[in-house]
């Protein structure tokens, strides 16, 4: 069985600090599946999604409560008022869906698995991931080969970016994923990701605090 924790972290140029980069260190470490999370297996791969916002304080927020400030400010011009029908609508689907994807999903391949700029291909002991660069309008960009150029069901098959193998996990090992980007297009803002991989027989709540990450791939950028 293969458990995944992938966490997401958002902040603006404003927040572009040291004071922000040690914040941010405290959220990016493995964390523990809540009680309240039932863990009956239905599939081969448990994909956990923990997304949080940073605002221009430097306080980290969970994605749902940085949304409800969000809908409720540019419908109001900063008064903190009720929301309309519609609005309301919008608010509730998209926190409905961050809510299940921070329950957790199942999966029974690896190819399922959608998560930016990794892939994760099953192998006969274990599993193969790998990490690639996004389009030429993010940054980094991506400079170096695309192993993966020619391999059937890559996301990154034929495309002229950089792709190459981060770890390979087998039975019982446990392996960690860092990089970050910088989004230019409109306002400019940035991005980071942390992904925890372990393969494990059994998923408990302290599947991704109790394991050993031996395994490690860095592509942190310094992002000006």
């Amino acid at each position: 069985m293969l458990a995944i924790q992938y966490m997401r972290m958002y902040w603006t140029k404003t927040n572009r600090s040291p004071q922000g980069a040690v914040k941010r260190r405290e959220y990016f470490v493995p964390h523990g599946i809540s009680e309240t999370i039932p863990l009956n297996a239905d599939g081969n791969i448990f994909l956990q999604t923990l997304s949080y916002y940073q605002n221009y304080n430097g306080d980290i927020f969970p994605e749902e409560e940085y949304l409800s400030q969000k809908f409720r400010y540019s419908q109001n011009e900063g008064r903190d008022t009720d929301l309309s029908d519609s609005l309301a609508h919008r608010l509730n689907m998209r926190l409905a869906e961050i809510r299940n994807t921070r329950m957790g999903k199942w999966y029974e391949t690896a190819e399922e698995i959608v998560i930016p700029s990794i892939e994760i291909f099953g192998t006969d002991e274990g599993h193969e991931v790998f990490w690639y660069s996004m389009e030429s309008s993010y940054f980094p960009f991506g400079k170096g080969y695309n192993v993966n150029f020619d391999r059937k069901g890559s996301h990154v098959k034929r495309k002229r970016v950089k792709c190459e193998r981060a770890f390979v996990v087998n039975k019982g090992e446990a392996g960690v994923l860092r990089y970050n980007y910088r989004f230019s297009h409109g306002a400019q803002h940035y991005e980071q990701y942390c992904i925890y991989i372990v393969d494990t027989d059994i998923l408990d709540h302290n599947t991704f605090t109790s394991a050993d990450y031996k395994k490690e791939y860095d592509e942190m950028a310094y992002l000006l």
